[in-house]
């Protein structure tokens, strides 16, 4: 059940790379965010989720993923009843190692106006 959450596909996550309005946060631990992630991607562990889910940017779309996509259904759930527009990409980090699509992410984006 996602709650009225917007999920994403991978496709579409490539096209938020190149939003100006969008935030891109990798719940992950710190260890797995440095060994990969989405380049444009804002390391803020679900852990800690109490400690800085209040200093989010409210006009900007929050797009969360973590290793499956539980962690960040239950952060978007939270963010959303307090105001922020969230998306969750769909299957989590997992999702992009399985398809073998890290190759995509490690590209420079190209920012939309």
């Amino acid at each position: 059940m996602n709650d009225g959450l917007n999920l994403i596909s991978l496709h579409e996550l490539e096209d938020r790379r190149r939003c100006r309005n969008c935030m891109i946060i990798d719940l992950r631990s710190p260890e797995l965010f440095a060994a990969s992630h989405v380049p444009e991607a804002v390391n803020l562990p679900f852990e800690e989720f109490d400690q800085w889910r209040r200093v989010l940017p409210r006009n900007r779309t929050l797009i969360l993923y973590c290793e499956r996509g539980g962690s960040a259904m239950q952060a978007g759930r939270k963010l959303m009843q307090a105001g922020y527009r969230v998306e969750i990409v769909s299957g989590g980090y997992n999702s992009i190692q399985q398809r073998g699509e890290l190759e995509k992410f490690r590209r420079p984006r190209q920012t939309e106006d």
